[in-house]
């Protein structure tokens, strides 16, 4: 026992020693070298003090400073201006990008990728200034380096937070047409290390390419199969819909700070940065040594793969994942058939349904634990102040059922005086059970598959042994059968070390990917990896059961004893008002983003309505928001005059011309959900820009609590441009009722002065930040 928890320990802290960003490489390196610090002074130099959103004027002044860096760089960078659209929202983009020619023109194009644009209610250092400053400190160390074989594209994408904007722009670019692979550099947080998380279909040979090269290399199958079930997307997301193939690296550690004041350079970890530069380095040299290559082929079958301790890259072929399910399925049942007569049968299948009741009932502590925190309001929000001991909790509540399971682990001796080896009782049933597991996942997430077949096979493999010896045991019962049994204890420890070399990885990032909403999943995860251990407790384990619960309780109770929220770990708080100019009414509207609102700013705000959609507020950042009277009046700054209307066979168009004044930056035009209508831009009389409505719940009347559907277009960009709206409707209703709101990314004075005097310093803004909206509604 002493043994198995020792080198779990050992395991542990090589896992979190293996997962911390490099050092930073000082800024007096080499010039060809990479330096996270020169980086980060450059970084400094490009960033204003305010939030720079697509189409925004602190944005262009961001442009323009790194247009000025990469041509004091010796480069030529490009623009590409185009009005892109995406569901629900449309705006000019400016995308920076430059081309590097390589030895081999012919061999294709590698793009680097980047995007330069924030939301609203952050500065962006690290989402996305990590993928900038990489970008940038790159091209400045090429100049000293030899060139690549393949040409090279920088790319710097505008409109990334808007819904990929920049990217759905430019691949519509002939210069995107060479590019074979593509490298794309993101942050979901601030600090922790650069995951290489999302590859091309069947681009492990790429994946391998970058290993070789990697000096800390931190990747797995499981983040490609879990990303891609998930909904969300990057820019690297719209070149894979081309086709193309590459690499997609990110950060999640720091996800309190993400699309917040706090995603500033004081608080970005500046060894990210280094990461981020190692891994773009390794990356292209891979890739670019292999391109052209046999090797460089796309394969059919996606091996499973993950990094062993940052060292290199391990990969599993599928067919020997297949091999090694079928061996840990058929291996403890042949095990089970030979040893029948002496298997004590009942503590086999009572091993099985304990196991499976423990991995329930681990699911149950945690997911009442989580309610406890969440009624005692501890736990508002995914990610809290105090994570770290929720985490612990959790995984000691799971952990804690092995100390009772072991009780049942008597071990097999016969003879008295022999050695005892690890039981079968456990090693057959659990055995199975990763076996089934892996079975199981092969056909639903296959990049995870190997954290079940890799544990079931060694299990089967220690079955094996374990019952061969105990057959020797029984049959000579000489002291060559005790040094087996320890030599099976060896090996035993040797597999539980490997598993949770294998285990930890994805364990220790559970809660930085998924933060607290995965709480019921942590404690019966980390038991599914204990129970890898169960066959070596001995029965005296059960006597540290209460030490167990002691610690968990302990651990829980100063859980209780926190703040969700500190002045580090902010709450997210956005404000809003809300005008409709029509009906001469105003409401605020404050989105706290799991939670409640803090007493004071509620209690100045007067909100009386519980939470709602926000609509035709932007939101902050779930788009519910609680709601009060608002006395703030506006007239009205934008309208739409009617051009043209014309009647066809397909029913009416109108032309409109979208007259918007200097105070909005973004406006949005809704039809009740069930109007169909189809809407395009123009700007400054270029082509027609198809734009794609989002249905959103809302009042029209932002009085109204009463939600109804909504389909939205909203526009962000530079109110100097002229706007042309076409929009077609099928036929003529007897009123067609449009609801035209303008929007502006901040408060007016007046309600600013009593948020920011009544907001408590643990909270801050997010996503679109505090912003504003004067509404009313024109009649075609």
């Amino acid at each position: 026992m002493v043994l198995c928890l020792a080198l779990s320990l050992i395991a542990l802290g090589l896992c979190l020693g293996a997962s911390a960003p490099p050092t930073p490489v000082s800024r007096s390196a080499g010039p060809s070298e990479l330096s996270a610090e020169r980086a980060a002074e450059t970084l400094d130099l490009l960033l204003g003090p305010r939030p720079h959103s697509v189409a925004s004027d602190s944005n262009l002044r961001v442009r323009n400073r790194i247009l000025r860096e990469l041509r004091r760089l010796g480069y030529a960078p490009k623009l590409q201006h185009a009005l892109s659209c995406h569901p629900g929202l449309c705006a000019e983009v400016d995308n920076i990008f430059f081309g590097v020619p390589g030895t081999h023109p012919d061999a294709g194009t590698i793009l680097l990728a980047a995007h330069y644009d924030s939301v609203p209610a952050a500065q962006g250092a690290a989402d996305d200034g990590i993928g900038t400053a990489t970008l940038i400190e790159f091209a400045r160390a090429l100049k000293h380096r030899p060139p690549t074989k393949q040409s090279l594209l920088f790319l710097f994408t505008d409109g990334e937070e808007a819904g990929l904007l920049g990217m759905r722009a430019f691949v519509g670019h002939p210069d995107f047409h060479s590019v074979t692979y593509v490298l794309n550099f993101e942050a979901r947080g601030n600090r922790g290390p650069m995951l290489l998380f999302e590859t091309g279909n069947g681009d492990a040979p790429l994946v391998a390419a970058f290993g070789r090269h990697a000096s800390r290399p931190l990747t797995s199958s499981l983040f490609q199969s879990v990303y891609r079930e998930l909904p969300n997307d990057t820019d690297f997301s719209v070149a894979l819909r081309t086709g193309r193939r590459g690499l997609n690296f990110a950060c999640i550690g720091g996800m309190e700070h993400y699309h917040t004041a706090y995603d500033d350079l004081e608080h970005l970890n500046i060894g990210t940065l280094q990461h981020s530069l190692d891994n773009l380095d390794a990356s292209l040299t891979g890739i670019d040594a292999l391109a052209g290559t046999p090797a460089a082929a796309p394969v059919e079958s996606e091996p499973n793969y993950f990094d062993l301790l940052g060292s290199r890259i391990v990969f599993i072929p599928t067919w020997f994942g297949y091999l090694a399910t079928l061996l840990g399925l058929l291996l403890p049942c042949g095990i089970a058939a030979w040893q029948r007569s002496t298997l004590r049968w009942r503590a086999l299948f009572g091993s099985l349904g304990l196991t499976l009741c423990g991995l329930l009932v681990s699911v149950l502590l945690n997911a009442a634990f989580g309610l406890l925190l969440h009624w005692a309001g501890r736990a508002p929000a995914p990610w809290v102040a105090h994570g770290g001991y929720v985490v612990v909790t959790a995984a000691g509540l799971g952990l804690s059922w092995l100390f009772w399971q072991a009780g049942l682990n008597r071990g097999d001796r016969e003879p008295a005086s022999l050695e005892p080896l690890p039981s079968l009782e456990q090693l057959i049933p659990i055995g199975l059970l990763f076996g089934l597991l892996g079975l199981a996942l092969l056909g639903a997430l296959p990049g995870a598959a190997y954290l079940a077949y890799l544990p079931g096979l060694g299990l089967a493999l220690l079955s094996t042994a374990t019952a061969c010896v105990r057959q020797h045991q029984r049959r000579s019962g000489n002291k060559s059968g005790s040094k087996l049994a320890w030599l099976v204890w060896g090996g035993g420890a040797a597999i539980a070390f490997c598993v949770a070399i294998a285990w930890f990885p994805v364990l220790t990032q559970l809660y930085a990917a998924l933060g607290l909403i995965a709480l019921p999943a942590m404690g019966a995860l980390w038991l599914l990896w204990g129970i890898s251990l169960l066959p070596l407790m001995p029965a005296q384990s059960r006597r540290l059961l209460p030490w167990a619960l002691l610690l968990c309780c302990s651990i829980g109770g100063i859980t209780l004893l926190q703040e969700p929220y500190t002045h580090e770990v902010p709450q997210r708080a956005s404000v809003g008002v809300v005008y409709d100019a029509t009906q001469q009414t105003g409401r605020v509207l404050v989105d706290t983003s799991y939670g409640d609102v803090p007493p004071k700013l509620r209690e100045v705000l007067k909100l009386d309505t519980p939470a709602g959609p926000s609509f035709p507020w932007l939101g902050g950042w779930r788009d519910l928001s609680e709601s009060g009277p608002s006395d703030w009046k506006s007239p009205i700054r934008s309208n739409l005059v009617t051009r043209k209307r014309q009647a066809f066979p397909d029913g009416i168009h109108f032309e409109l011309d979208w007259r918007r004044q200097l105070w909005a930056e973004a406006v949005s035009l809704s039809l009740p959900h069930d109007t169909p209508a189809e809407l395009s831009y123009m700007l400054n009389g270029g082509e027609p820009q198809l734009a794609t409505p989002k249905f959103v719940q809302g009042a029209s009347d932002p009085t109204k609590s009463m939600p109804t559907n909504w389909k939205r277009w909203a526009l962000v960009g530079n109110p100097r441009a002229p706007l042309r709206v076409l929009l077609k409707v099928p036929a003529q209703p007897a009123k067609l009722q449009v609801l035209v709101c303008e929007h502006r990314f901040n408060l007016p004075d007046d309600v600013a002065r009593d948020v920011e005097a009544n907001r408590p310093s643990n909270a801050v803004p997010s996503q679109f930040g505090d912003n504003s909206a004067i509404c009313h509604t024109e009649t075609l």
